[in-house]
């Protein structure tokens, strides 16, 4: 689990969407996995080069949680489980940490009651039916499991899902892909400029993008939620069918469609 969070882009999983851009998007849109899969095959790579330095610790064994976590046999399974679950180590130590940060505690998680109560089931895995193993707990760990239950809900409705979370995440996708075409950058650039850190990431637009983009940084760190993208001409009266219709195709289409539209 400490590993975990090595491969995320800027600003967390914000950019995901324009992984969708990126050559190995067809496999899976989580570049946090995707990178850490590619560390970990890397011989040379610092992280690699450091965990083949930990005692006991197999970097063959950590590719396979990375490459196809669905066909892991036996109880590499419920390792899986630890390191990437709805309840996995990385999990109780966010919802701990950004709880306290936001809104204060909303029910302090019990770490240690949790591990020390930790076992694995016999379960069938797959389409196959195959026995695997999964994580669970004892009933012993019933009422901390319960709060940690009960943070993850208040912490995704009051943040990680929150309006105004998903309202900044999108202007920076924005402001990303306009940075991206602006240049005329291809897909290996855009994977170099997802792998900058948040500051990074804000100094480079601020020093080498276009006012759009720079406004649209500045409002999202400003915490204001209101920024133009675009604007449309529409040759018809409002406050008609035809108007309302008109509208509303073009809401859809800007729904399904790519950012180059959206922008």
């Amino acid at each position: 689990s400490l590993i975990h969070d090595v491969g995320h882009s800027s600003w967390g999983h914000g950019l995901e969407p324009m992984c969708s851009l990126l050559p190995f998007a067809q496999h899976d849109f989580r570049f946090d996995k995707i990178r850490l899969f590619q560390y970990l095959q890397d011989d040379l790579n610092p992280l690699s080069m450091a965990i083949d330095q930990i005692p006991n610790v197999d970097r063959k064994r950590l590719l396979e949680f990375f490459r196809d976590p669905q066909n892991l046999k036996d109880k590499f399974v419920f390792l899986n489980d630890l390191i990437d679950s709805e309840a996995d180590l990385d999990r109780i130590d966010y919802l701990n940490r950004d709880a306290y940060h936001t809104y204060g505690p909303v029910g302090t998680i019990d770490e240690k009651s949790l591990i020390k109560n930790i076992t694995f089931v016999p379960t069938k895995i797959g389409t196959v039916g195959k026995t695997g193993y999964k994580m669970a707990y004892l009933p012993e760990a019933a009422q901390v499991v319960h709060i940690l239950l009960e943070t993850r809900d208040a912490m995704y409705s009051r943040v990680y899902e929150s309006d105004s979370k998903i309202i900044f995440e999108e202007m920076l996708c924005h402001a990303v892909f306009a940075f991206y075409k602006g240049y005329a950058l291809d897909e290996h650039d855009l994977e170099q400029i997802l792998r900058l850190t948040d500051g990074d990431l804000v100094v480079l637009i601020h020093l080498f993008g276009r006012d759009y983009e720079k406004e649209m940084v500045r409002t999202i760190l400003c915490g204001e939620t209101d920024f133009l993208v675009q604007s449309y001409k529409i040759s018809l009266e409002p406050n008609n069918d035809a108007f309302e219709k008109k509208v509303f195709l073009l809401a859809s289409q800007l729904k399904v469609t790519g950012f180059e539209e959206k922008v």
